[in-house]
């Protein structure tokens, strides 16, 4: 593997420097491609290359004689966050044998990740802690222990023995087993005044219970959990006073308490809440600017937000049965952005849109994606006519300036487009993606195209462009 450097060539199992390498210039060349590197390898080959000047460090010629300097004990401090942050933690550990200024570095680090990478075969973290306080990852057969209960033992330890604030901690992997190991890592976060937290995996089955050490975390600004159950927080619990941004991910929750908490984040922004419960509650959040929601739940009542600007729903039959969008109000001025995912084309969902749409007036940016034609239910579709029956005629999008619409595969997507394009004024950009592999009643990428161009349009100034 070829570093973009020209006199460095990183290797998988080895650096080579080139000669003429002299001063601090080329380990500070050799971090800035840390950001670059997309790969575990790419970060790892970048890390061994600091591991070998430790151990080589650099042959300087001044005068005529030679000397050795080591480099890597006197970096910058800005160099260093940047080797710790973006390299996998269990490697971040294992820095300490760079120098003696390295020895503990990683133990004050603000931004933690645990991942897959943390315990990687046939590695394993043993309980041992030496009496000058840093972890012996020592390499030992499969089997020893399992890979979760190495991982669990990775993070307690890791945990045990940071000093100092944690900004952001992310622990995201499918080794997670129990509630009470989860439990002992957030009581520990708890008291280091943790800023953003990442709980849980997209791709894990089991619902975990939501520890009460959870709530502890007075500092949160940023709160995201997979596969969660929330239960009654503490009597004490007063809410979280800087929570900005809040996320809540395939998981359960009861209505007193989801209302309780969001009513309890006052300075709460944004709020994505998908494929959670089937319930229907209210959002007190009056600084909310954006909203994500999806999946199976009744309603959601938004006079409460009255800042909202942008906002995500993620289509389902449930969802618009439900009329979520029908409590919203003419008052809503803020709203500049939709997107509504997978939508059909049934009468109730349609009038749902229709409605939505009626009264944000200030809207500037629409984007639709239409679900697959397998999904669409085109006996309970409605007519094509129905956007000109039920439009007001002296409806307009006034502010409406970029319209994207993806997966056309239908005449009904197409109906939609014609009423799109025929009502802004201003309208400067129009974008259109067509699902390749489904079409429907003969509607090929040709035939969308070839109707597009000869819609109607009130914007003189429309572009038109195909993705």
């Amino acid at each position: 593997m070829d570093s973009p450097l020209g006199h460095i060539k990183i290797q998988y199992k080895y650096v080579k420097f080139y000669e003429g390498n002299q001063s601090n210039s080329l380990l500070e060349k050799l971090v800035q491609e840390l950001p670059k590197c997309t790969c575990k390898e790419a970060l790892r080959s970048c890390l061994l290359a600091l591991l070998h000047t430790s151990k080589l460090g650099f042959w300087e010629y001044e005068r005529g004689k030679v000397s050795r300097k080591d480099y890597v004990s006197y970096l910058p401090e800005n160099i260093i966050d940047t080797i710790l942050t973006k390299v996998p933690i269990r490697d971040a550990v294992r820095t300490s044998i760079l120098s003696t200024k390295w020895r503990f570095l990683w133990s004050t680090m603000t931004q933690l990740v645990f991942d897959e990478n943390c315990v990687p075969p046939p590695f394993t973290l043993e309980k041992s802690v030496f009496d000058d306080g840093f972890l012996d990852i020592i390499e030992q057969p499969m089997g020893r222990k399992t890979v979760a209960e190495r991982f669990e033992n990775f993070v307690l330890h890791f945990l045990l023995l940071h000093h100092g604030p944690v900004q952001k901690c992310i622990i995201s992997t499918s080794y997670l087993r129990r509630s009470a190991d989860i439990g002992q890592w957030l009581l520990v976060l708890s008291r280091k005044d943790i800023k953003e937290l990442v709980l849980g995996h997209s791709s894990q089955t089991q619902l975990f219970h939501a520890p009460s050490h959870l709530f502890s975390c007075h500092q949160l600004t940023s709160l995201k959990l997979f596969r969660f159950e929330l239960k009654r927080p503490p009597s004490k619990f007063q809410g979280f006073p800087c929570l900005k941004n809040f996320s809540l991910v395939r998981g359960k929750v009861t209505l007193e308490v989801i209302e309780k908490l969001i009513s309890g984040c006052p300075l709460l922004e944004k709020f994505e809440f998908i494929d959670m419960d089937n319930l229907a509650f209210t959002i007190r959040a009056p600084n909310l600017k954006y909203l994500v929601l999806g999946g199976k739940f009744k309603d959601v009542y938004l006079e409460h937000a009255p800042l909202l600007t942008a906002i995500t729903i993620r289509s389902f039959p449930e969802v618009w049965n439900g009329k979520i969008v029908n409590r919203i109000p003419v008052t809503y001025d803020c709203l500049k952005f939709i997107n509504i995912e997978r939508i059909n084309h049934v009468q109730s969902e349609l009038v749902c849109l229709l409605h939505f749409l009626l009264q944000t007036l200030n809207l500037e940016k629409l984007q639709i994606s239409a679900a697959p034609v397998r999904s669409c239910d085109y006996h309970q579709a409605a007519g094509f006519g129905f956007w000109e029956e039920k439009c007001p005629l002296d409806f307009t999008f006034e502010h409406l300036k970029v319209v994207k619409m993806s997966e056309i595969c239908s005449r009904h997507d197409l109906e939609f487009l014609k009423f799109v394009l025929g009502h802004p004024p201003v309208l400067e950009m129009m974008s259109i993606s067509t699902n390749h592999e489904e079409v429907h009643m003969g509607l090929g990428i040709r035939e969308v195209v070839n109707e597009v161009l000869r819609l109607q349009r009130a914007s003189p100034k429309v572009v038109i462009n195909f993705f």
